[in-house]
């Protein structure tokens, strides 16, 4: 999985992504702090200590904000466009 590359990987970047991911999808913040112990224990300190770094969660409230704008919009112009899902 994409989890498991980026902790082979270890790269301060690499680990970021995964905090980023586990905060985005909590139910899988158990399963990605095994993947990181698995990987020593150093890791899966560093990994949990990214998780909750405010800096962290900031990011991925962003990602999350980005998100939903950016299926608001998808929507919208679904609307607007000749053929797109207008409900009719």
């Amino acid at each position: 999985t994409l989890i498991r590359l980026k902790l082979r990987a270890g790269s301060s970047h690499d680990l970021n992504d995964v905090a980023i991911l586990a905060n985005l999808h909590p139910d899988w913040m158990e399963h990605v702090l095994a993947l990181a112990v698995s990987h020593g224990r150093e890791m899966g300190e560093r990994v949990a200590a990214l998780i909750r770094d405010p800096r962290v969660r900031r990011q991925a409230k962003d990602v999350q904000r980005q998100d939903r704008a950016l299926q608001a919009f998808a929507r919208r112009s679904a609307k607007r466009t000749p053929g797109g899902d207008s409900g009719a």
